[in-house]
């Protein structure tokens, strides 16, 4: 796919900034956003049809990647129109909270609809009858319409939502509305009245593309999939690990932007089996290997790696301090040895906890996205760095060390 976006400016190389502009630590957007093209595609699509969707992919997968990049090249096409609004969960705690979120983002882009220029008093008084809103100036210093939650917050949302379709009908705007960390909503109290009343507004909002992902990638499927309380609002849109092939050419035209040379065999496969192709670890570690004078020969991969996991290793520990003693002995026994029957007499041994222990455990560090099955049911823990927090891979060093150069990445 050719972006049609304008050209980076050329950092010297030999630079970190070569390695920034080719790595990013944020999203990945323009020629960097790789492996990616056919599910950006499908993204347009959605957007341009006014469709919805739902991420179904680990944290650090490119959904952040996909939308910014979607935002960027939207900002050019005037028709329609597209308006965008964030609408983030991670810190709502109660009804209140969620409402005033869920108004934030619908009151932007109501702002958007009719454009900024034309957000006055006198217009906004006409909108969201017995709504209580008012105007203020955004961190960007654009005038926006704040709609308040009033005495019945929810109720509020549901009479909003409406609307701000038909105003989208009327200025012939196309809104996306992005909502994230959408397993906050399962913790509330009150959560199945939040998750009907979401269901209500994305039913009400035929002109709405809603975009919704969470980190939590068994609550997103709790809530879209089969009976779940979404079920049937939006579609899946899954992330899966960028192709090794993919990897290897931007690993060989990121050396000859670099370098003006390539980088051996051996140094790619080690690349791709430390970072695990996890697009978030992948980037992390290439940005550093890219910051030196010199192309890396494969023990400069193994010891940078080695790095990676030393600054990184307190939210590992944060992962694990958080489980319980026998989700602990479980995770670190799949770390050491992967295994397709976690509740074989051999494995159930080497946790010293009970069978039943064993397959409760191994439900609850899937539902958290800690451990993942790979297509032969071979269950491993899903985030690189953990992994080699609990047990460093050396066999895989090795492995690769021993490689015949002569062979490809297969």
């Amino acid at each position: 796919m050719t972006w049609d976006l304008p050209p980076d400016d050329d950092p010297e190389p030999g630079t970190g900034a070569v390695a920034c502009r080719l790595f990013p630590a944020g999203p990945a957007t323009g020629t960097v956003l790789i492996g990616r093209t056919a599910e950006y595609r499908r993204l347009r699509e959605d957007l341009f049809a006014g469709r919805n969707s739902w991420f179904d992919s680990a944290p650090g997968f490119g959904v952040t990647s996909l939308v910014t990049q979607a935002r960027i090249e939207f900002k050019r096409w005037q028709d329609p129109r597209f308006a965008w609004a964030h609408c983030r969960l991670l810190a709502v705690h109660d009804t209140h909270s969620v409402a005033v979120a869920l108004l934030e983002a619908l009151g932007q882009l109501a702002s958007q609809a009719i454009r900024r220029s034309n957000v006055f008093p006198e217009t906004v008084d006409k909108l969201f009858s017995g709504v209580r809103k008012t105007i203020y100036t955004d961190d960007k210093h654009l005038q926006t319409i704040r709609l308040h939650p009033g005495d019945d917050p929810l109720q509020t949302v549901r009479a909003v939502a409406p609307e701000v379709n038909a105003l989208a009908v009327e200025r012939k705007c196309r809104p996306v509305l992005i909502g994230d960390n959408l397993q906050q909503l399962l913790a509330l109290r009150e959560h199945e009245a939040v998750l009907q009343t979401l269901r209500e507004a994305i039913g009400d909002t035929a002109e709405v593309s809603w975009l919704l992902y969470g980190a939590n990638r068994a609550a997103m499927r709790r809530l879209f999939l089969d009976d779940g309380p979404l079920a049937g609002t939006c579609s899946r849109f899954r992330l899966r690990r960028i192709h090794r092939d993919v990897y290897a050419q931007y690993l060989a035209d990121a050396a000859q932007a670099q370098w003006k040379c390539f980088i051996g065999r051996k140094a790619t496969r080690m690349i791709l089996g430390l970072s695990g192709r996890h697009p978030r670890w992948f980037n992390e570690l290439c940005r550093r290997l890219w910051c030196s004078d010199l192309p890396p020969v494969i023990q400069d991969v193994v010891d940078e790696w080695t790095r990676v996991v030393a600054d990184h290793r307190q939210l590992a520990a944060r992962e694990f301090e958080r489980l319980s003693p026998n989700q602990r002995s479980v995770l670190a026994c799949l770390a050491s040895t992967p295994t397709d029957q976690p509740r074989a007499r051999q494995f159930v041994r080497r946790t010293r906890v009970s069978s039943a222990s064993v397959g409760q455990a191994i439900r609850i560090l899937a539902e958290q996205g800690l451990i993942d099955a790979d297509v032969d049911g071979c269950w491993t823990v899903s985030d690189p760095v953990l992994q080699w927090s609990l047990h460093p891979l050396r066999d895989l060093v090795e492995e690769i060390y021993d490689i015949d150069p002569r062979f490809g990445l297969d």
